[in-house]
C-alpha cells in the first residue's frame, strides 16, 4: 500500500484485513492443435456448438463466473451476436449428434454483442449470470452465434482444441443455426480448449476481491444487472494495462457496500468521451463505498467524472483517497463528480489535479448539492474549469461544507466564479 495512503486511513481508523484471494481458475485442454474454429464456428455466418468437459477434467465446484477461450490464429471479427449457456449432464461422451442438450437443459449465462480473435491468447468472457457447477456432474458449454445483418463468415481466426466431445450446427443461409434450439448436423472428437473462472469467496456476505480479475468480474457482475452485491478488497490490486469499465451505470446504479478494507487500487487508467467515469460510474441511495484508496490513476470522461465515483445519487462515501488526474466536460471532481441530494462525501482525501473543460471542478466534487464533510485536498494541485466554477473542494455548492480545508493548491482557475474552497455557492 502507499505510505502516505495508508497514514492517512491510519488516522481515520481503518486497518487492513491482509487476506489472500478464493477466485479460481481451471484451464482444460493444453494441446496446441489449432486450425478450427470452435467454439463459435466462425467460417460459418450462424453456428451453434456444444462441447463436453468432464467433472474429473474440471476438478472444482463453485459458482461460474466466466470462460475464455485460447485464440491461435487472431483475425478480429466485430459485432458478433453470441449467447453462452451451460449445463449439467451425466454423459460422458456425444456418442451421437442426438446427444445435444435441450435448450431445457441449459441455462442462459451470457447474452451479448463481441469482438472476437483481436489478439492471440486467451480472450475472456465474464457470464451475465454465475452458473453453479456441482462437481459431480460432466459440464456442457454451448454457444451460439450469429453474425450481424451486414457481416460474412471469417475463417482465418481458429481457436486451440484438444480431444474430447462437441457437436455442432452450422450454416451461411439459415439463420435458425445460430439458436441454441436447432438440431444438431455435426460430432466432433474434440473439445476447445477452455478456461473456466470462478467467483471469488462470499464471506458474510462480500465478494472477496484480490487482484485485477476479480475487480474485474465484480464491475461486469454489477453492470449486468446484480446491483446490490458486496465486494471487499483483500490486497492491493494493480490494474496497469487494464481495460476498465466503471462500477455501475445510470441504467443499473450500484446499490451495495463495497468496502476497500484499507488496500490501495492502483494504475487505474479510463479515458472515454462518457457520462459517468471513475472507479464507480453510478451510485444510489442505498450505496456505500467506503476505506478505497485509488493511486497513480487517470480518468478522464465527459460528464460527471470523480476519481471515485461520477455520480453519487444519495449514497455515502467514506474515508477514500483518490491520487492522479481527473478530468472532463463538466462536473468534474477528484473524489466526486456530482453530488446529488441526499448523498454523502465524509472523511475523504484527494490528491488529484482536476480539470473540467467547460464548468464545475473541484478538487472533492465538481456539482455538489448535498453534504461534504471533513475533506481535504492535498498540496501542490491544480484545479480548472474552462469557463466557469473552479473550487479547492468545490467546484458548484448547493449544499453544505463542513470541516473541509485545503493544503497549499498550487492553483484554482476559471474565468469567472474561483474560489479557493468553492467557485460558485449557491
Amino acid at each position: 500500500m502507499n505510505t502516505s495512503i495508508k497514514k492517512f486511513f491510519l488516522t481515520l481508523g481503518i486497518t487492513c484485513l491482509g487476506l489472500i484471494s478464493f477466485g479460481q481458475t481451471v484451464t482444460i485442454g493444453f494441446d496446441t492443435k489449432s486450425g478450427n474454429t470452435f467454439p463459435y464456428g466462425n467460417y460459418f455466418k450462424y453456428a451453434v456448438t456444444q462441447s463436453l468437459y468432464t467433472a474429473s477434467e474440471i476438478g472444482y465446484a463453485g459458482n461460474i463466473a466466466s470462460v475464455a477461450y485460447n485464440v491461435a490464429t487472431a483475425s478480429s471479427f466485430a459485432d458478433q451476436d453470441v449467447k453462452i449457456y451451460m449445463g449439467h449432464t451425466t454423459l460422458s461422451t456425444f456418442a451421437d449428434k442426438s446427444d445435444a442438450l435441450t435448450e431445457d437443459e441449459l441455462t442462459l449465462v451470457y447474452e451479448g454483442t463481441l469482438t472476437l480473435g483481436a489478439s492471440t491468447g486467451w480472450e475472456k468472457i465474464y457470464l451475465n449470470e454465475v452458473f453453479s457447477y456441482n462437481g459431480t456432474d460432466n459440464l456442457v458449454i454451448a454457444v451460439a452465434r450469429k453474425i450481424p445483418a451486414s457481416g460474412t463468415y471469417n475463417g482465418t481466426l481458429t481457436y486451440y482444441y484438444s480431444s474430447g466431445s462437441s457437436l455442432f450446427c452450422r450454416s451461411d443461409t439459415d439463420n435458425t443455426c445460430g439458436e441454441i434450439s436447432h438440431v444438431m448436423t455435426g460430432k466432433w472428437a474434440f473439445h476447445p480448449n477452455v478456461q473456466i473462472g470462478y467467483t471469488p469467496a462470499l464471506v458474510d456476505g462480500f465478494y472477496q476481491i484480490g487482484d485485477a480479475d476479480d475487480l474485474l468480474w465484480f464491475s461486469n457482475y454489477v453492470n449486468s444487472g446484480h446491483s446490490s452485491i458486496n465486494g471487499k478488497l483483500t490486497a492491493d490490486i494493480d490494474l496497469t494495462d487494464v481495460a476498465w469499465t466503471p462500477i455501475g451505470n445510470r441504467s443499473k446504479t450500484y446499490k451495495g457496500t463495497f468496502d476497500g478494507n484499507g488496500d490501495t487500487i492502483r494504475n487505474l487508467t479510463y479515458n472515454k468521451t462518457a457520462d459517468y467515469a471513475g472507479l464507480f460510474g453510478f451510485v444510489g441511495s442505498e450505496g456505500t463505498i467506503q476505506n478505497v484508496g485509488l493511486v497513480n490513476s487517470s480518468i478522464t470522461g465527459r460528464n460527471y467524472v470523480g476519481g471515485i465515483v461520477g455520480f453519487l445519487f444519495g449514497g455515502t462515501i467514506s474515508k477514500c483517497c483518490y491520487q492522479g488526474a481527473v478530468s472532463g466536460a463538466t462536473a468534474v471532481g477528484g473524489i466526486v463528480g456530482r453530488c446529488q441530494s441526499g448523498g454523502s462525501i465524509e472523511n475523504c482525501y484527494s490528491m488529484a489535479d482536476v480539470t473540467a473543460t467547460t464548468s464545475n471542478a473541484g478538487g472533492i466534487c465538481g456539482y455538489n448539492a448535498s453534504a461534504i464533510t471533513n475533506t481535504y485536498v492535498g498540496k501542490n494541485k491544480t484545479i480548472t474549469a474552462g469557463t466557469d466554477c473552479a473550487g479547492g473542494i468545490c467546484g458548484y455548492n448547493e449544499g453544505t461544507l463542513t470541516s473541509c480545508h485545503t493544503i497549499d493548491i498550487s492553483s484554482v482557475s476559471s474565468p469567472k466564479y474561483c474560489g479557493g474552497l468553492v467557485g460558485e455557492d449557491n
